[in-house]
């Protein structure tokens, strides 16, 4: 099937396709019939009176003939486009130019994205520098101040002591995480420092124990011992002992029972001694109570010491018996009750 038209509608075609020449013409080129018409870095084309760039210049994309180039508006050179070079110095100071492929790449030592990197590591988009995840290291100076790196793992682990966690501590400690120090939990300890002053800190039960004399219950002392909650000391329980040391200067210890016995002719206490006696606090001999006798010559002149243990006086001083006068002392006989006055 042929295509006809008419001479009208062929003549508008034909004047519609000389106008967008003739426009194109104009908008690509200016026309010239010499340099000087041109911009300085065109020259006219005398045969086509219209300039065009000089060479190595460029007025549009399409005269650089390289998809990888633009041109630059500015000086109307062939730039390479962003990530293409030809040059060195068409790419970023961190980049060198693969003139195989002529792309940008990065210099050694420096990166353009995370695969660029260990699997520890992440590209730094301001340093193009790979840099240690965190808590991942290369060395020690990626790491907080309370961490050091270890190399195998390249991984950053607390210092002894420190932590970041309750797992870094050992099982008695927890982790302060404000100050990343493991701190012994309630009623442990990991020193001396850390007990009462009367304490010490057991390195292997890592807990404070009383120490030798001191207590907190009656289990810390010997068994002839109590604590005293207030000073925290062992004490002898009453006439108690282990040793002749524990016991006063005037007692022995007697093993077989574990108490303090008085040595002999000396006292602890008035069941010691007689009952017309008492024991004296400071010396610990017996001494007589006040109104009795151990003898006559602990009575009175015309006094007797009353010995019978079934007399009512018994070891008290009573008048002396007399038959006469003569059987009294600078005193007379009671001749009716038969003692002197």
């Amino acid at each position: 099937m042929s295509f006809l038209c008419s001479r009208s509608f062929c003549f508008l075609v034909l004047a519609g396709i000389l106008f967008g020449i003739i426009f194109l013409a104009g908008c690509l080129s200016t026309s010239c019939e010499k340099d000087a018409h041109c911009q300085n870095w065109e020259y006219c084309d005398l045969s086509k009176k219209v300039c065009v760039p000089k060479e190595g210049m460029c007025n549009f994309d399409e005269d650089c003939k390289d998809p990888t180039r633009y041109c630059d508006q500015k000086t109307h050179l062939c730039r390479s486009k962003k990530g293409f070079c030809t040059i060195d110095a068409d790419c970023e100071n961190w980049q060198t130019c693969n003139i195989a492929s002529g792309k940008c790449m990065p210099k050694a030592g420096y990166c353009d994205s995370n695969l660029a990197c260990n699997q520890y590591q992440y590209c730094d988009n301001s340093t193009h520098r790979c840099k240690a995840l965190p808590g991942y290291c290369f060395n020690h100076f990626d790491c907080q101040p309370h961490q050091l790196c270890d190399m195998d793992k390249n991984k950053c682990v607390p210092l002894p002591g420190r932590c970041d966690q309750d797992s870094d501590c050992p099982n008695y400690a927890w982790c302060n995480i404000s100050k990343n120090i493991c701190t012994p939990k309630p009623g442990f300890c990991e020193n001396d420092l850390d007990c009462k002053n009367y304490q010490f800190c057991d390195s292997k039960l890592k807990r404070c124990l009383a120490s030798p004399g001191f207590c907190d219950t009656d289990n810390d002392c010997p068994s002839t011992q109590v604590c005293n909650k207030k000073t925290n000391k062992c004490v002898n329980l009453q006439n108690k002992c282990g040793s002749n040391k524990e016991c006063g200067w005037w007692q022995y210890c007697e093993l077989s029972i574990g108490k303090c016995i008085s040595k002999e002719g000396y006292c602890s206490s008035d069941f010691e001694c007689s009952p017309w006696q008492s024991c004296e606090p400071n010396k610990h001999i017996c001494v007589l109570k006040s109104g009795y006798c151990q003898s006559t010559a602990d009575c009175k002149i015309n006094q007797r010491c009353d010995l019978d243990m079934h007399s009512p006086n018994f070891h008290k001083c009573v008048q002396k018996p007399c038959k006469t006068d003569a059987d009294c002392y600078n005193s007379y006989c009671d001749k009716l009750k038969e003692v002197c006055r």
